[in-house]
């Protein structure tokens, strides 16, 4: 039987996390409301074309994970619209091209990009709190706030799909999904460096 994934995902992946963390400065950003509001722009950018490729991606049901119910897209337009962007201003941000968006082409790899994304729930939680001391008004907080007090629940869920998945996948499958992690928080990294890169 193999061992529990989960610990050796966030082994393998820690690197990957520490470099997006060193790059977006959200604990920096929560202070200042433009930046707050440059920082919501580049989170949609790259969670809504990564959410619209995990959703075609097949065979999500049957390992019961709805999607649906795990967009964070519609949030941050929620946010965005919030703090003054228009339905067309949203509509026109820019967005991460696909070819440079993480692979996925099988389902292992769609989990490895799912589980950045579900983690970040976590993170969420610790830094909805400390929008209570921010500028950022009550109604623009609905990204971080996420799944409320239902963010360890979804987690656990999807932690517990992920497992059983990698009880049945291969070694390369297990690999790919590692992988796709990595891809995962390089790629954010990149597209959230894109700006300064230009320079």
């Amino acid at each position: 039987m193999p061992l529990p994934l989960l610990p050796r995902l966030r082994r393998e992946t820690a690197q990957a996390h520490a470099r997006l963390e060193a790059t977006v400065l959200i604990e920096d950003c929560i202070k200042d409301l433009d930046c707050y509001r440059e920082l919501l722009k580049q989170f949609l950018g790259y969670y809504q074309p990564l959410e619209t490729a995990l959703e075609n991606v097949s065979g999500w049901e049957d390992w019961d994970i709805d999607l649906s119910q795990r967009r964070k897209a519609p949030w941050i337009q929620h946010d965005l619209s919030a703090l003054g962007l228009s339905p067309e201003e949203i509509r026109h941000l820019p967005r991460c091209p696909p070819s440079l968006l993480p692979e996925t082409r099988s389902l292992a790899q769609a989990f490895g990009c799912a589980y950045v994304l579900e983690g970040s729930t976590l993170g969420g939680r610790h830094i909805s709190v400390m929008l209570d001391g921010s500028p950022v008004p009550p109604g623009a907080r609905r990204f971080f706030l996420s799944h409320g007090a239902q963010v360890l629940p979804m987690w656990k869920a999807f932690c517990s799909a992920m497992e059983n998945f990698n009880l049945n996948a291969s070694t390369s499958q297990t690999d790919e999904l590692i992988g796709a992690a990595n891809q995962t928080f390089a790629h954010l990294q990149r597209w959230m460096d894109r700006d300064r890169d230009r320079d």
